[in-house]
């Protein structure tokens, strides 16, 4: 990819958040998800993490929110850290950005992946994300809310993916 239609990916991706964050705004203090902690929801979506988790035979499993200039991981499964993390550089934002929002995505292996390869959180000593599953969270407005998220440390072979 040369650097100029990098530059313009990257100028549609922003432009395409600036029109759907007031969207985001709105439906975030609809379902009352704005201004979350991490762990806020850990009692009522743990057994959907753990359930995803388990179907998905993955290391990790978490529901992340989007919320203003924080990506909030609101729920883990065990061994999950509860996080908030920067929105800019969070995997979540960048799949939901570049990805259209409005589908599961699914890669065997996220360090040869186009669109997560450059990521700044593959292969990083604290994180080594190889398997990487997202499936978007949609209000009823159409914004995308975050991601019900579940990564592995190793590549799944193509009869794993689901």
């Amino acid at each position: 990819m040369s650097a100029r239609s990098d530059l313009l990916d990257r100028a549609a991706v922003e432009a395409s958040a600036h029109t759907t964050e007031p969207l985001l705004q709105r439906s975030l203090t609809r379902y009352r998800l704005d201004g979350l902690d991490a762990g806020a929801l850990t009692a009522e979506l743990h057994p959907l993490t753990l359930l995803a988790q388990q179907v998905f035979d993955a290391d990790f499993a978490a529901v992340h929110i989007l919320d203003g200039a924080r990506q909030v991981r609101v729920a883990a499964s065990a061994g999950t850290p509860l996080t908030v993390s920067r929105r800019s550089t969070s995997v979540c934002h960048q799949l939901l950005s570049k990805h259209e929002g409005s589908t599961a995505f699914v890669t065997q292996d996220a360090r040869v992946d186009p669109l997560l390869q450059d990521g700044q959180w593959m292969g990083s000593e604290d994180v080594d994300v190889r398997f990487y599953a997202a499936a978007p969270l949609i209000g009823a407005e159409g914004a995308p809310l975050g991601a019900l998220c579940v990564w592995s440390r190793t590549p799944a072979a193509a009869s794993d993916v689901r």
